[in-house]
């Protein structure tokens, strides 16, 4: 089955692309003109949104790609469903005719809606589609939100797990490109290793735009300090920008040119403009890559007049070299709980520690999801899995709270069943934090044994929210910095719900089912440990409140 969708009933909410596991349903919207010898059965609506009006609306399935797991229709929150699960006969002819007419006329409408909302990110092309993860995955929305949210200036360090697994199996790739031929980066180490190796990317990133910062510079005739040291120490100047701060550390002119200094630009007055409007705008992520595609298009015009011999053309040589670098890179960390938790835990606390700018995202399934759901310091107190078939006997290691006590990391845990915005919210900030951040999220997963199966997972996990089975905070030194709380606490009181959450999980309700005493006597304590965090994390936004005048 694949998901029939009901133009009379869409509220346009756009959150069934948003959870679809493998990027198979998309919004298009269209002009007019663009849906000109549309196909009969391509039905649309008026577009709400501001942004969009006097455009159509579409929901449009990818029938070849669907793997049939439902989430998007259960998750619908129109009245009546808009997506209803149909069988694949039904619709495979019609929606491959539709898609085909989609993808042939309909350019995308990615530079109309801020980024900040559900239906600002899914109008832009996801750059993670269909991956060979599970059906229903809980992993894959959140990768695919980060593309869609950093484009391809997104780098990847990801660790071996489930997300090394469907995203890079061969002889396919599910990390694709932008229409200019653009995408992320994407690579893998070890396992335990994945928080020194995103580690050393973002340095490398680092030290590559401070020497290209040096080469405009010279280009511009402007003074630079002495170089100290190619690679910079641990941590110094992590608060830095790159056009600013502390000494800019660089790499010996490959060219050997000795560009013009002190006062006498290398270039045209224009060429000259646009790079010192890079440079003052290197770390605004928009303005530095535009800026810097009119920049390299100005320098290779530069180049092409001038005489071979002449430094200025080597020096423009050079920074074409390093024309990738004008852009502002976003490098995630990104893996599960067994690699966060437990195996490259110290990697990822020392990282951390150093207060670089550095992004972490932590795939948490509460347990080892790539070798069959085996505990992991994530697992939750009573929780049956591998090895801990009598119910695991201690909570959950607290990831989060513990890294809050650094004091200037970002930490952010979110669940992207519970609260959409939220989870976007976090992302940004964390992508926006000049230091180390880390965003924990909530993945639901096969090896729950979720009895309605994981159509129903973004329901499950709501609950669970609600239930305080999993909290939802974020915490902020930027906000501190400006005299503010930096903690939110973006989650109610725990309801009554914890039971029932349980009972529909296979590895909490098949401990209930063989040894009912035990079971209880675990789920009472976590009941109670859970209306203690909460009770902690209120505390705590009172402990971090300014004080008063």
């Amino acid at each position: 089955e694949i998901p029939a969708w009901d133009a009379t009933k869409c509220v346009e909410c756009y959150e069934c692309s948003l959870v679809c596991p493998h990027a198979a349903i998309r919004p298009y919207v269209a002009t007019a003109d663009e849906l000109a010898g549309a196909p009969t059965a391509f039905a649309t609506k008026p577009a709400r949104l501001p942004q969009l009006a006097g455009m159509a609306f579409r929901i449009q399935v990818y029938p070849e790609d669907c793997v049939g797991c439902g989430s998007c229709a259960d998750n619908c929150p129109a009245p009546g469903k808009a997506l209803t699960m149909q069988p694949l006969a039904s619709q495979l002819a019609t929606q491959k005719e539709n898609l085909a007419f989609a993808q042939a006329n309909i350019a995308l409408k990615d530079d109309r809606v801020p980024t900040d909302s559900v239906p600002g990110t899914q109008l832009q092309k996801p750059l993670l589609e269909f991956s060979g993860c599970c059906g229903g995955c809980g992993e894959t929305p959140y990768v695919k939100l980060l593309t869609q949210l950093f484009g391809d200036r997104l780098i990847i360090a990801n660790a071996t797990g489930c997300s090394s697994i469907w995203g890079a199996y061969m002889p396919s790739m599910p990390y694709t490109v932008k229409p200019n031929g653009h995408g992320p980066a994407w690579g893998n180490s070890l396992f335990e290793d994945n928080g020194e190796f995103g580690y050393g990317i973002a340095k490398a990133v680092k030290v590559r735009r401070r020497h290209l910062a040096d080469l405009v510079k010279r280009a511009v005739g402007e003074e630079i300090p002495p170089a100290t040291a190619f690679i910079d120490p641990i941590g110094e100047g992590a608060q830095q920008g790159i056009a600013g701060g502390a000494p800019a550390q660089t790499a010996p002119s490959a060219s050997g040119a000795d560009a013009p200094a002190g006062g006498t630009p290398a270039f045209s007055p224009t060429t000259t403009a646009l790079l010192r409007d890079w440079l003052a705008a290197a770390d605004d992520a928009d303005a530095a890559y535009d800026l810097g595609q009119a920049a390299q298009r100005a320098l290779q015009a530069e180049r092409e007049r001038l005489a071979e011999s002449d430094p200025a053309r080597a020096l423009a040589d050079e920074i074409l070299d390093y024309g990738e670098m004008f852009g502002k890179k976003s490098v995630w960390a990104v893996g599960g709980d067994g690699w966060a938790y437990d195996i490259g835990f110290g990697g990822l606390d020392e990282v951390l520690a150093s207060g670089e700018n550095i992004n972490v995202l932590v795939l948490d399934t509460e347990g080892y999801s790539n070798t069959g759901g085996e505990m992991s310091k994530a697992t939750e107190l009573s929780s049956v899995s591998g090895f801990t078939l009598e119910g695991k006997p201690t909570p959950r290691k607290d990831l989060g709270r513990m890294m809050m006590q650094y004091d200037y990391a970002y930490v952010a845990q979110v669940c992207l069943g519970a609260d959409m915005e939220q989870t976007i919210r976090a992302l940004r900030e964390a992508e926006a934090y000049d230091g180390p951040s880390i965003v924990i999220a909530l993945c639901p997963c096969i090896s729950w044994g979720i009895k309605g199966g994981m159509s129903t997972n973004l329901r499950v996990a709501r609950e669970g929210v609600h239930a305080g089975y999993w909290p939802l905070f974020r915490f902020n030194p930027m906000l501190a910095a400006a005299g503010k709380d930096p903690l939110a606490v973006d989650y109610q009181a725990p309801d009554d719900g914890l039971d029932d959450f349980l009972a529909k999980q296979d590895r909490f309700a098949s401990l209930l089912a063989r040894d009912p005493a035990r079971a209880r006597t675990l789920h009472s304590e976590l009941s109670k440990d859970l209306a203690r965090e909460y009770t902690e994390l209120e505390r705590e936004v009172k402990v971090y409140e300014p004080e008063s005048n």
